[in-house]
């Protein structure tokens, strides 16, 4: 054997020796190790059911959520305010008013396909309605639904208890309206008109047990196994299990288990169960899982099995890797001091074949160095691209942005974050390609400059021509920010300073919360104090500064029939209202002036549609509007008064120019011989006189003092009883005779005018 094959033995040894001592460390630590690995497996699989209830909680917190804003909106309806007290629903004009609050509705269709029916109870007028229908309290219990074997003393009793908002109520009833008639289990949502009284009525949202079943169908129970959802108010609303008391058995061991316990091993029905449970901070909502333990624990036997497979053959599989390795090495090393291969390192020893090595590597370091100078360069690009990802909300997880921030030297998302808007209104008094060169550049050049001053860390980028977006991390951000805005604002002319806006939004400490921090700066735009009085403006989550114009609705409604009817005097009261309620002090806000100018500007182009101006009277109206909205805040208040008197002249004059009353008779004319004609319409007459559906409905009603579709009924109705009467026709021939498109439509408005069938009308008159 020669010198370098002994040589190559002795170090063949030396690694393998080496290597299977490192080895036998791992395998050390695996094997105390596993105990714990089982422990953190059991861990998983019993947390395994969070992943299905977080999944079917956020699902139904959507939608009870939608639910919760239908009933609220709903309840907030203004047409919905003056019926609440009405004794005599069905009286005239008192219908009129309950047709208009249903066609006000939204079709539940097009709301959530989670809904299936909603009700508004109107206690006083013991009157029912949704979008379709409009019921008596007496004929809702016999017509729609009620609960089986209930009587109408007891369901009234019901209806008119109204619980707290939002409140759930589980409700076996019997569908009548359906052919033929179903039993169904329903979930009624209640929602009271007002807050703190509940005797004017309330509005009940249907959803069908079916669809809270249907969410539970996608745990895949299997035998002797649970699955609920519980209201907030403690009630179990759907529920899969063997045996209905099964459900009851679980809630009653998690009700003394905290909220904050998720998870509870427990016995029902001589079965033992693994309970998880999801509670809703939103909607207060519980939907609990009880899975059998034997079934949980099934994979756990089979995990430890293969985890001890898993180090034996690890430890097997390093063995031989130590040897190959070891053998490769030493014969790499052998070919290092073999003359014909490398004949410098003759004699050499391995200990100086590794410093030549090492010497390679940090050749390598300096090119990686070289690369890594290259990307510091792209700092500020990263940054900017950074910042505009948060404020749009790009990431969907804290790790994956955070990721990302590390690559920034300078940046440490651990500390408080809070942005600041930079925004230069449009309602400066700047004007021309030269201001827009000094606001665009030299601004933007002042900021820049006045940032690496005093914030060389933060990251900034510009969002649109007017707007430049800050963000600051670290302590003491308000006096920094105080701070950096004084250093702009002293660097600026004068006349650039007034139009120069500056908010700062809410503080976060999280980089997925940065866009709320935008948003909340970006939502005091237009409605806080002047530059002059308040350099910098803080958002503020319960005291922040909010004003509102003051301009009800019902003096938008007295004020377009003022400038319809040429109301001058009356117009001019109602203007001068206006202004008079928005004065603040002595003078009114510039953006109190610039909110009311536009909801003034709203109603003159609503007013304008109804009118039905010639197109040279709109023009004229639009073209001097424009020229309004070029002027300062309170020069445009005063040329919008003005208007509206131009406005009035206009109106005047078309009436006297077109003769609009005998333009009225004609339609009335026509819709006397054509309401037979199922798709008559207000869309079908507007357009074959060649005015618009908003004219034509307001001219139609203030001349004959009842709305287009209420005359129409009318003249249907009143030929439907004729033929009643007189005539021995089916009810499905008198309905397509009287303009119906079918004989249910035509039975349910015969009953809704009348207030009997039409079936009963005609025996009447027989007898």
């Amino acid at each position: 054997m020669t010198h370098s094959e002994r040589k190559s033995m002795k170090l063949l040894r030396s690694y393998f020796l080496t290597y299977a001592a490192v080895l036998l460390i791992p395998v050390i630590a695996a094997c105390i190790s596993q105990l714990m690995a089982m422990q953190s497996i059991r861990v998983d699989i019993e947390s395994d059911n969070q992943v299905l209830l977080q999944q079917a909680g956020s699902i139904l917190d959507l939608q009870m959520k939608e639910l919760n804003d239908i009933g609220t909106q709903m309840a907030n309806n203004t047409i919905l305010s003056s019926l609440r007290s009405v004794e005599n629903p069905l009286d005239y004009p008192n219908i009129n008013a309950y047709f208009r609050m249903q066609d006000a509705l939204p079709s539940h269709h097009t709301m959530t396909s989670f809904l299936y029916d909603y009700f508004l109870f109107f206690n006083k007028g013991q009157l029912a309605l949704n979008d379709r229908h409009v019921y008596s309290y007496d004929d809702l219990y016999s017509l729609y639904m009620h609960s089986p074997g209930q009587s109408l003393e007891a369901w009234k009793q019901e209806i008119e208890t109204v619980p707290v908002s939002g409140s759930c109520r589980l409700r076996h009833v019997r569908l009548l309206e359906e052919e033929p008639s179903r039993e169904a289990t329903l979930i009624a949502i209640s929602f009271p008109f007002l807050p703190y009284s509940s005797k004017d009525g309330q509005i009940v949202l249907y959803v069908d047990q079916q669809m809270f079943l249907d969410l539970l169908q996608a745990f895949q129970l299997q035998d002797h196994e649970i699955a609920y959802i519980e209201s907030p108010d403690g009630v179990i609303l759907a529920s899969l299990a063997s045996d209905d008391s099964s459900a009851d058995a679980l809630k009653s061991s998690l009700a003394a288990q905290p909220l904050n316990v998720n998870l509870l091993r427990t016995r029902i029905d001589q079965k033992d169960i693994l309970a998880s449970r999801f509670h809703s901070d939103q909607t207060g909502f519980n939907i609990v899982i009880g899975r059998s333990t034997s079934r949980v624990y099934a994979r756990l036997t089979t995990i430890q099995y293969l985890v001890g497979f898993a180090l034996v053959f690890a430890l097997l599989l390093g063995i031989l890797f130590s040897y190959m390795f070891s053998r490769q090495n030493s014969r790499y090393l052998g070919r290092l001091v073999d003359d014909t291969q490398l004949p410098q390192l003759n004699q050499m020893s391995y200990s100086r074949a590794f410093q030549r090595l090492r010497q390679t590597f940090e050749d390598i370091q300096i090119a990686n160095d070289s690369m890594e100078k290259a990307l510091t360069n792209q700092q500020a690009y990263l940054k900017k691209s950074f910042l505009s990802q948060l404020l749009n909300g790009d990431f969907s997880d804290e790790e994956k942005a955070l990721a990302i921030a590390r690559n920034i030297p300078s940046f440490h998302p651990n500390a408080p974050m809070r942005v600041l808007l930079l925004h230069f209104s449009s309602d400066s008094g700047l004007s021309g390609d030269a201001a827009e060169l000094q606001l665009s550049v030299n601004c933007t050049a002042v900021i820049r400059l006045s940032i690496d001053s005093l914030e060389p860390d933060a990251l900034r980028t510009s969002r649109s021509d007017s707007d430049y977006v800050i963000l600051l991390c670290g302590d003491q951000l308000s006096e920094r920010i105080d701070r950096l805005v004084g250093l702009i604002r002293s660097n600026l002319p004068e006349d650039i300073n007034s139009c120069l806006f500056a908010y700062a939004g809410e503080p976060v400490d999280r980089l997925l919360d940065v866009v709320r921090s935008w948003e909340s700066a970006c939502s005091m735009i237009y409605i806080q104090s002047s530059p002059d009085e308040v350099p910098v403006q803080y958002f503020r989550e319960s005291g922040n500064a909010r004003f509102e114009v003051f301009y009800p609705q019902d003096l938008q409604k007295r004020l377009i029939n003022c400038v319809m009817n040429d109301d001058i005097p009356g117009m001019e009261e109602i203007l001068n209202l206006l202004k008079e309620k928005n004065t603040q002090g002595t003078d009114m806000p510039a953006y109190i002036a610039h909110l009311l100018v536009n909801s003034l500007i709203s109603t003159l182009l609503q007013i304008n549609t109804l009118a039905d101006l010639p197109q040279e009277y709109s023009e004229r109206i639009l073209s001097r509007l424009m020229e309004i909205m070029a002027m300062p805040g309170h020069a445009q208040l005063e040329q919008v008064h003005q208007l509206y008197g131009s406005l009035c002249e206009s109106i005047r004059q078309n009436k006297s120019d077109l003769g609009k009353s005998q333009a009225m008779d004609e339609i009335t004319d026509y819709i006397q011989n054509h309401y037979m004609d199922p798709d008559i319409s207000l869309t079908s007459v507007a357009d074959l006189f060649h005015v618009s559906e908003s004219y034509l409905s307001f001219t139609f009603k203030a001349q004959k003092g009842i709305n287009f579709f209420t005359y129409l009924e009318d003249l249907r109705i009143a030929h439907a009883k004729s033929l009643l009467r007189h005539t021995n026709l089916k009810i499905s021939e008198i309905a397509e005779q009287s303009g119906y498109a079918s004989a249910n439509s035509f039975c349910r408005a015969f009953k809704r005018k009348t207030g009997i069938s039409a079936s009963s009308y005609r025996n009447d008159a027989e007898a």
